[in-house]
């Protein structure tokens, strides 16, 4: 193919009737919001709080899985947003579920002379650190000697709110090093709901002394490591497949008959479609080898640069420089519209979560 004619060819989405290329700009438009739309239910249903986009972690945890938890330690680190069953958290034990919650975050805001949003983020800091002891405890191997006073590593309480102290209840430094009284936060925090003689369904589970707590700390030999099952993931595989293959071969062609170097095009046109297969083969790969978690997060955020270019670059191409003004006004539009998303929706919910995880 000669410059001349290769060219001709990368006009012709310009040469495109006026009313074809606003639909295609609507197209490309719709695709960019859907784009956004799908990152959101990814934040929903894989991020850990306080995350934007899941990271390689939870990417593992959500194709390759982890080893099983016990059903305490489990309990106690699932997000509280989860419901509050045997099943879904109990780490709200911790804190808006715990007795004389309201009453604690009015009393330090008026001590502190802090706002009750800063007094409660300062709390659940503080609540956090009983949570982490358990789990150290857990992951020591939960001794019965460490049940009593468990020694803390030596940094523990570097991330403590400025002022504030570890509750004496629970932390008590002995020679200089602090240890953590394993037995009264679970008798503080889960006894008094789970003890003998209490009625209702959490009165059959019993966590009033060391051997009744190690019922629930050794994980379920038959429990599965977790991970997207076979059947969800060939489910999965076979619904993205199809759709992006629509998707980005419709944006790829768009992108194709742009007046931009053939070298560009070349490059950018098949690439969304030939990352997301790539991407795909990582996610039964991860299966297998976790470290395919990594490839995951790589060729997922090359997919979306792809697309950003698809759709971006084919906007400003289909129009003179009026046509031009007119783009540019509608992308600031939805940069302004992601700005006032961000202060006013976005931040708030992430900036909740990780107040809700004590992070």
């Amino acid at each position: 193919m000669g410059s001349e004619e290769s060219l001709e060819l990368g006009r012709t989405l310009r040469r495109l009737p006026l009313v074809a290329r606003v639909v295609i700009s609507a197209f490309l438009i719709a695709v960019g919001v859907g784009y956004f739309s799908a990152l959101v239910q990814l934040h929903v249903q894989q991020a850990s709080p306080g995350q934007i986009l899941p990271g390689p972690e939870e990417v593992t945890d959500n194709y390759h899985g982890k080893p099983a938890l016990g059903q305490f330690e489990r309990l106690i680190v699932t997000d509280e947003t989860k419901p509050f069953t045997g099943s879904g958290s109990m780490r709200s034990a911790f804190t808006f579920r715990s007795s004389g919650w309201v009453r604690l975050i009015r009393e330090r805001a008026k001590e502190k002379e802090v706002t009750p949003i800063y007094a409660e983020n300062e709390l659940r800091k503080e609540r956090a650190f009983e949570i982490n002891a358990l789990v150290a405890w857990l992951h020591a191997g939960a001794t019965e000697a460490g049940y009593a006073e468990f020694p803390l590593p030596a940094d523990f309480f570097q991330s403590l709110p400025k002022g504030a102290e570890p509750d004496s209840t629970f932390f008590e430094k002995k020679d200089g090093a602090w240890v953590a009284k394993v037995s009264a936060i679970i008798d503080t925090r889960c006894v008094r709901c789970h003890a003998t003689g209490k009625t209702g369904s959490a009165g059959q589970i019993h966590l009033d002394g060391y051997k009744n707590v190690m019922d629930y700390v050794p994980p379920d030999p038959d429990a599965t490591p977790g991970g997207m099952s076979l059947t969800k993931l060939a489910q999965t595989t076979h619904a993205h497949l199809l759709s992006f293959a629509m998707l980005y071969a419709l944006t790829g062609l768009v992108f194709a008959f742009t007046s931009y170097p053939i070298r560009v095009r070349m490059l950018f046109a098949p690439l969304a479609l030939i990352a997301q297969l790539a991407e795909i083969a990582c996610w039964w790969l991860s299966r297998v080898d976790p470290l395919f978690a990594y490839g995951i997060v790589f060729l997922g955020a090359l997919v979306a640069v792809c697309l950003a270019v698809h759709i971006v670059l084919s906007l400003f191409d289909m129009y003179d420089k009026k046509g031009k003004f007119v783009v540019g006004g509608l992308l600031a539009l939805g940069l302004l519209a992601f700005i006032i998303l961000q202060v006013l929706v976005f931040g708030p919910h992430l900036a909740a979560q990780r107040s809700a995880a004590g992070m």
